[in-house]
């Protein structure tokens, strides 16, 4: 009996977690925009978007630049106006009240927070 690939076998369980990593080599700018708007196309919603963006030390301000500019012009672009869930805004405030983590911007699709203190 021959193996059979099965179709679902291949695509990213919801609850898996997809990370990207900007090293110091990086085009960051490409980067920024490549991950922004993969985090904001789809609602938010697509399963290869990045949960989690390691970027080096490095170019960290440049990145978080360029990424603040990715997101904001693609969000200006879209059509549907999304409310941010009370989950979302409760994760967001208790963020806020930690001293090893910045909240860069929050949006409805999500945000873009800071950590420096692993």
């Amino acid at each position: 009996m021959g193996s059979k690939t099965n179709e679902d076998e291949l695509r990213p369980k919801p609850s898996a977690r997809v990370a990207a990593i900007v090293d110091r080599t990086a085009n960051v700018g490409d980067a920024a925009l490549t991950i922004g708007s993969s985090r904001v196309a789809y609602g938010g919603r697509s399963p290869y978007a990045p949960d989690i963006v390691l970027v080096n030390e490095f170019v960290a301000d440049d990145f978080l630049f360029h990424l603040v500019q990715a997101v904001t012009s693609y969000e200006g672009n879209a059509s549907t106006s999304q409310h941010p869930s009370k989950a979302h805004l409760q994760t967001v405030k208790e963020f806020e009240n930690d001293a090893g983590v910045k909240v860069v911007m929050s949006a409805a699709n999500g945000s873009i927070v800071e950590i420096k203190d692993r």
